[in-house]
């Protein structure tokens, strides 16, 4: 009995003592798990900030440029400009604002401009930039912005005059709250936060927000250990301190933000990241009250049932001799599995051997080749292991500038999924359709996959293909032209044959009554000839107009009445007008014209008098114009926005191949008209640098949509 006693307490002893290492232990690492975590997180917010700003550096960079370009030519038109900053603004959806400045203060240009006049010359992000002409990048503390009455953090440059002085400044204002969604997205558990903070480790933002942001901005209230870190110059530390400004212990983390003015805070409360280790030494105390009690337990028993020891060790032999059958039957089915996986690797390098392309997976920081198919090998000599562009790319004095490594991974680190891009080798001459991607490797790192395709024969025909196309488009054009001149001829001869004829009746007898009535026919016919001639030259868009800015909707419903006047009583008009706008750059009477005869093309396509035509008038960005039956086809949009004007009808419809000729002169399906309303239609809105599409199909009636560029 003496011996078991003292075996059990030797036993629950030793237990103990291990459970208070394994306990200190367990501690420590959470705690060095957790101080490297809150590192990771203050370098990942680190990089995520300094790339932001740097953008942000360089739209303001490319409108100081714009400004200082224009201002050395001397002419900023203010809408263009706007156009412009806004354009530069919407690259980046953290910017709440790209303004300019004058020397004074005043706000000149921007988006979001207010109407009353704004003064910044009393804030630091002006004031710096004013005092320093080599402040270059400055960060300002936040400020509510007098426009959007938001809390913001404005970042400025200098501007300067043709001859250096000082011009004004450019800034963008990050709202506040733009970094609260950053910190948002990282979990630095319920009590923990991450704050941005000022070179004097002021508050500029923070996460979780306050109700009430204003209550800690510029907030400078550092813990004793942050403080002497701070203070010593170390732009990087990791510590734990039990008393943080919000009196949360917490292990902590903070680092300067590249080389600006800029610290990010990252803590992590103890109370967070220890809540799994009371867990742990919770149940390892439970388990260990247990087993103290089963020791006990057990020691009483092996006194009682020590007889029972041979019994239980024949079984503890039954047991092992069973278990190590389930080892070699595990065994055993490891090894089928592993052939299998062995089989399946065997399989898929048979298909990317088999296939008919180049195929390769290289390293994508060392451009290391790391697997080359059969066709690689059997065109080049063995170069796994060397770097492809050495090898698959020669001529190369380093890696290829075209090379996709940086688009098939995210700024998350995650694959984007598959590159595909066309290249010609610079030894044989050759295209190939290069796809490519991302994978993991066996390593467990990312690599660039591709597959490239020899397509040197298919760019071939494609070339041959848009060499018939166009030999196509002259013999249409030639056509074209042919019956242009033919119909011209038809026209001039029938009119010259009525005034020839006149005036030799009206000379044969010029004592007759009559004489003035054949003088009148000629000169009718001499202006009629005169009618055929303008409107060639509006079709060649040689007839001058004056161009001013015109309220479309308004020139549209002026019309209106003589349209539905002049229309078959029985047609239906359908109208969708805006209340005003759009406003462009344009002829009222031609475009009066442009309307008139659209409309009187539609009412003329319909069938007997019965039908409805639809007048409508819309604003489209360019990427909204359709690219089929565009017209004229030399017609490439590069406005940003359009002002449409939509005409259709539910008349007979016009088949696929008369499309391409509806605008040709004297091209007509009908029985009526001299085939020129719609040649002056494409004439008019070409020499307004617009275009016109079309949309039909027999039986199915007409649209066409004609479009002008709106005024800025």
């Amino acid at each position: 009995m003496r011996w078991i006693t003292f075996s059990v307490l030797v036993i629950n002893l030793f237990v103990i003592v291990t459970i208070s290492t394994s306990l200190r232990s367990s501690r420590h690492q959470y705690e060095q798990r957790t101080s490297i975590a809150a590192q990771s997180l203050a370098q990942i917010l680190d990089k995520n900030v300094a790339a932001e700003i740097d953008k942000i550096e360089l739209i303001l960079l490319t409108a100081a440029d714009e400004f200082e370009s224009r201002t050395r030519i001397g002419n900023i038109d203010e809408n263009q400009f706007n156009t412009f900053l806004t354009r530069q603004q919407v690259r980046l959806n953290s910017i709440e604002s790209l303004r300019i400045a004058d020397e004074e203060g005043q706000i000149r240009y921007g988006n979001s401009a207010s109407p009353t006049k704004i003064n910044i010359s009393d804030r630091r992000y002006f004031i710096r930039p004013r005092d320093n002409p080599d402040a270059g990048l400055s960060i300002s503390n936040p400020v509510v912005s007098r426009i959007s009455k938001k809390w913001v953090l404005p970042l400025s440059l200098r501007l300067n005059k043709p001859d250096g002085s000082f011009a004004g400044v450019v800034y963008a204002n990050i709202e506040l709250a733009f970094f609260s969604r950053i910190f948002s997205v990282i979990n630095v558990g319920p009590n923990g936060g991450i704050s941005l903070r000022d070179d004097q480790m002021g508050i500029i933002a923070r996460y979780p927000t306050p109700k009430d942001i204003s209550s800690i901005i510029g907030n400078n209230t550092l813990s004793p250990e942050l403080r002497k870190l701070f203070e010593s110059g170390n732009i990087s530390g990791t510590f734990f301190t039990p008393t943080s400004w919000d009196n949360v212990a917490k292990v902590v983390s903070y680092r300067k933000i590249a080389d600006y003015p800029l610290y990010v805070n990252v803590g992590i409360a103890t109370e967070d990241y220890l809540s799994g280790w009371w867990k742990e030494t919770l149940i390892i105390l439970a388990l260990s009250a247990i087993f103290f009690f089963l020791t006990l337990f057990s020691a009483r028993l092996i006194y009682r049932y020590m007889i029972a020891l041979e019994k239980t060790a024949d079984a503890l032999r039954e047991s092992r001799e069973g278990l190590e059958q389930k080892v070699e039957e595990r065994t055993s089915q490891l090894g089928l599995a592993n052939k299998a996986l062995q089989e399946g690797h065997s399989r898929l390098i048979t298909v990317l051997n088999s296939i008919d392309a180049i195929v390769y997976v290289a390293d994508m920081e060392t451009y290391e080749l790391l697997f080359i198919n059969e066709y690689i090998k059997s065109r080049f000599e063995y170069i796994l292991g060397k770097k492809c562009w050495q090898t698959l790319y020669p001529g190369q004095d380093g890696p290829c500038e075209f090379c996709t490594n940086s688009k098939l991974i995210g700024p998350d680190g995650k694959p984007t999924g598959v590159y595909r891009w066309e290249y010609q080798s610079s030894t044989h001459e050759k295209w190939y359709d290069c796809r490519d991607r991302a994978i993991l490797w066996i390593d467990g790192k990312l690599k660039r996959f591709q597959i490239a395709t020899d397509i040197t024969e298919y760019r071939r025909v494609e070339a041959e293909k848009a060499g018939i196309e166009a030999q196509n488009w002259q013999l249409q054009k030639a056509e074209s032209l042919g019956r242009m001149a033919g119909a011209i001829a038809h026209h001039f001869n029938n009119q010259l044959q009525v005034v020839l004829g006149n005036l030799e009746i009206a000379m044969a007898d010029l004592s007759s009554e009559n004489s003035p009535n054949y003088l009148t026919d000629a000169i009718y016919a001499a202006h009629k000839a005169v009618e055929v001639s303008s409107l060639m030259l509006t079709y060649l868009g040689q007839i001058p107009g004056r161009h001013q800015p015109l309220d479309l909707s308004e020139v549209c419903r002026r019309s209106l009445p003589l349209l539905v006047a002049a229309a078959p009583k029985d047609m239906l008009f359908k109208t969708d007008f805006p209340s005003s706008g759009p406003v462009i750059r344009a002829d009222s009477n031609q475009m009066q014209q442009v309307l008139t005869n659209l409309v009187t093309n539609a009412w003329e396509a319909a069938n007997e008098n019965e039908g409805s035509i639809g007048l409508s008038i819309k604003t489209v960005f360019l990427a909204d114009i359709p690219s089929s039956h565009r017209f004229p086809f030399d017609w490439h949009p590069e406005d940003i926005i359009y002002a449409c004007l939509e005409i259709s009808d539910t008349g007979s419809g016009i088949s696929n191949k008369d499309i391409e000729k509806i605008f040709d002169p004297f091209f007509t399906t009908k029985f009526v008209g001299r085939g020129l309303g719609l040649s002056v239609v494409i004439g008019i809105v070409k020499t307004h640098g617009g275009g016109v599409t079309v949309e039909s199909s027999p039986d199915s009636g007409s649209v066409f949509r004609v479009y002008v560029p709106v005024s800025t």
